[in-house]
């Protein structure tokens, strides 16, 4: 009977350390610490488990190493590539706004202004272009969603259009170039 105890007791370490360098390999992974997520999961495999069940606790103590958590330097992307990576997720929500609700639009104009201010703060090549993307987009949400003018539903058509070659999506959201 009590060899069923400490079995359990192992089983029951083993599934808490497993847990613990789960939660260190997500933590490592929501900060773009890939390398040392790796580490930390990788390091800690089945056969560090002991396949017998020790008879004491001085046993099980020498039985079961702690795994080895190794640092390595991860080199930091560069701010051009960054806000590369911001235009495209700006683009993505101009795309899915395409084909989202009415009353869901807003959200995705909002991400992409977000998205192409953080690109433009890191000092894309063209900061005028985003400027005058991200006053369209601001534009677009001030529109209301019934009872428009005629001058807002012109202006939704020319922004609409602009932002379209912008993003190199022309005709996305149902307007003809003309």
């Amino acid at each position: 009977m009590p060899t069923t105890v400490l079995k359990t007791t192992d089983t029951t370490s083993t599934v808490r350390r497993t847990t613990a360098l789960a939660r260190t390999g997500l933590l490592c992974l929501s900060l773009g610490l890939g390398a040392l997520a790796l580490s930390a999961c990788g390091s800690h495999s089945a056969s560090s488990t002991p396949t017998t069940a020790p008879t004491s606790a001085a046993s099980r103590a020498s039985t079961v190493s702690a795994p080895a958590i190794v640092a390595t330097t991860a080199t930091s992307p560069s701010p051009s590539a960054v806000a590369q990576q911001r235009r495209a997720a700006a683009e993505a929500a101009w795309k899915e706004g395409s084909v989202a609700s009415s009353a869901e639009l807003n959200r995705y104009l909002q991400e992409a202004v977000v998205d192409l201010s953080a690109a433009r703060a890191l000092g894309v090549d063209n900061t005028g272009a985003y400027a005058t993307a991200i006053g369209m987009l601001r534009q677009l949400e001030a529109v209301p969603e019934t009872d428009a003018t005629a001058a807002q539903r012109a202006t939704v058509r020319s922004d609409t259009l602009a932002l379209d070659t912008f993003f190199g999506t022309p005709g996305l959201y149902g307007f003809p170039a003309s």
